[in-house]
């Protein structure tokens, strides 16, 4: 969780030794600023009171800052969404494996104007051209269950992958390679391609220090 609140209401960010109050449930919160992980906000005990929330590391911070901090960890009910636009669309980043009980659950939580945005790099190499489609050997099969679009950020600069459909048990994929920054402006990013947040992911990756926090 990036962002707290103060005792006005106020969004924060963490700081060494900071404490504030989570958004969603109002309890108590601490930062955490170590040198290995971004820095971030926890509850007490580091559980958290949205069961839906995943460690962030660089890359969720990278889609995050495409967007206002407006936009970023807006509470809806019991969860915080990564992302709602200013149109209430909202996008759900997603890196780590999730199960399809919890795919079909957030879908239904957050409707059909939700969309994925999923983190492919660490398996995009299984991912190959065919004939007419693409091939996903050793296919996660939970994303079978989605109903909601989903794009796959492979680490290409320019582009996502939007997979329109799975077949054979998600072994075969029809999709197609759209503009990431057509995609950004749609959903009303403030970002230029002189400010790519994921240039800077990959700049800050080739300087050794992938774990710190971006900073503005």
């Amino acid at each position: 969780m990036i962002y707290a609140k103060d005792e006005d209401g106020k969004r924060i960010e963490p700081w060494p030794g900071g404490e504030g109050q989570c958004p969603t449930c109002g309890e108590q919160v601490i930062a955490k600023c170590g040198s290995i992980n971004c820095w971030h906000w926890s509850h007490r005990g580091d559980t958290d009171c949205d069961p839906w929330s995943e460690h962030e590391g660089p890359w969720h911070l990278a889609w995050k800052d495409y967007f206002l901090p407006s936009e970023r960890e807006v509470v809806i009910g019991p969860h915080r969404a990564d992302i709602r636009t200013k149109a209430g669309r909202v996008i759900e980043l997603q890196h780590s494996s999730i199960s399809a009980e919890e795919i079909c659950e957030r879908e239904e939580f957050y409707g059909r104007g939700m969309v994925w945005v999923v983190d492919a790099t660490p398996f995009w190499k299984n991912i190959k051209k065919g004939a007419c489609d693409y091939v996903w050997n050793w296919a996660r099969k939970s994303w079978l269950s989605a109903r909601n679009p989903i794009y796959f950020d492979s680490g290409h600069p320019d582009k996502l992958f939007r997979v329109l459909n799975f077949r054979k048990n998600g072994r075969y994929i029809d999709a197609c390679w759209g503009c990431k920054y057509q995609w950004l402006r749609f959903f009303g990013s403030h970002v230029t391609l002189t400010s790519d947040p994921i240039e800077r992911l990959h700049r800050m990756h080739e300087r050794d220090i992938y774990a710190t926090r971006p900073q503005h």
